[in-house]
């Protein structure tokens, strides 16, 4: 079963959070043993994930900074390109055994893990707020995320 995505497009709310190698999965453990100190982990709301395609995407997201927010999309929207990166998407289950290697992309969720670097100013603990950008004639469909 697929989730259903409602019309009511809100926004959306999440934690920034260090990222710790026994709330993953073991099959990325490997990759990301070495990280856990350079990176915040950010698990990006379900339903964002499947407006955007991120799901079916090759497992990559890309995220842009414009100082006070960060977008991300589906595609490079070709802002400033010091202040955008391509990241790789993980799943893990939001109500489930974090540690499950019986992952799905048609059931579970995606997190990123952002180097610190490149969102400095943020904070572990920080609520996160996003909303979801609709697609014009100019604009690639996208998601904001800001420190609420």
């Amino acid at each position: 079963m697929v989730m259903r995505i409602t019309e009511m497009a809100g926004t959306f709310n999440s934690q920034l959070r260090e990222l710790k190698i026994n709330e993953v999965s073991p099959l990325y453990e490997d990759e990301l043993s070495d990280i856990t100190n350079d990176v915040y982990r950010v698990d990006m709301p379900q339903e964002l994930s499947i407006r955007l395609g991120l799901l079916y995407n090759d497992g990559y997201v890309h995220v842009t900074s414009d100082t006070i927010n960060l977008i991300f999309s589906a595609f490079d929207i070709e802002y400033d390109p010091l202040q955008s990166i391509r990241l790789k998407t993980f799943l893990y289950k939001p109500k489930g055994n974090p540690r499950s290697k019986e992952l799905s992309v048609d059931h579970d969720a995606q997190f990123v893990c952002i180097p610190k670097y490149f969102v400095e100013g943020f904070n572990t603990g920080d609520n996160l707020s996003w909303t979801y950008v609709h697609e014009t004639e100019d604009t690639e469909r996208h998601v904001t995320c800001h420190v609420s």
